[in-house]
């Protein structure tokens, strides 16, 4: 069973004070940080994630650029400009070193909540939405030659979807790939036992990836 943390409007102004069920930011905002959403002026989704960031951890901040990459909503030229502009200030420094990574669409909620499982198994970042035999995958390790398919019930519910999913699995193994797929109430309820079950096959699979890698030199 989950809790729902309830959602308190949160306002930026130049003036004002903090009422019950209201937090007031005192600040200015640039023109450039201001979109309307249903006739109401609000931040843009770059300035929220700046000022969100000296509260939240790496991997916090990491899932929400990726969801505000993947719902096409964010302008990275900006963001890199207001985090250089704070420079120095609290937050900062982490934001600025996921900006130099790679970004990374995701094309479902599975996917988003399954990167920081990714994190904690230890693994590197995989390759998001990656093709492999005509395939696109969920999520790829080709340093390991290993897939991870999230799955939801919604898509993989049904005696066909079960069938396309071992025909794909099958195509995976022929081309040289291991496939493990993670079902999304697991990945949702219990992210650290998820952590662990793909820290294992990794585990396995590391020592011949290290000694086919040898082989070759």
């Amino acid at each position: 069973m989950t809790t729902e943390v309830p959602l308190v409007p949160e306002v930026t102004t130049r003036g004002g004070r903090s009422r019950p069920g209201i937090v007031v930011h005192l600040s200015t905002v640039d023109p450039r940080e201001v979109r309307r959403v249903g006739g109401v002026p609000c931040t843009s989704p770059d300035r929220v994630l700046v000022d969100l960031a000296p509260a939240h951890s790496e991997q916090d901040l990491e899932l929400m650029l990726v969801a505000a990459d993947s719902l096409g909503i964010l302008k990275r030229v900006r963001l890199a400009e207001l985090v250089a502009e704070r420079a120095g200030r609290p937050g900062m420094a982490k934001f600025a070193s996921l900006l130099d990574l790679r970004p990374q669409l995701v094309r479902s909620l599975p996917e988003l909540l399954f990167l920081p499982i990714a994190r904690a198994a230890g693994l590197p970042r995989p390759l998001v939405n990656h093709r492999i035999a005509g395939l696109t995958v969920d999520f790829a390790w080709p340093e390991l030659r290993m897939v991870v398919e999230a799955d939801s019930q919604r898509w993989h519910g049904d005696w066909e979807a079960a069938e396309r999913d071992r025909e794909r699995d099958q195509l995976l193994a022929l081309a040289g790939w291991t496939c493990h797929r993670f079902v999304r109430r697991r990945i949702a309820a219990e992210p650290a036992a998820s952590a662990q079950r793909l820290r294992q096959p990794a585990a396995a699979i590391r020592p011949s990836a290290s000694a086919t890698s040898a082989g070759r030199r």
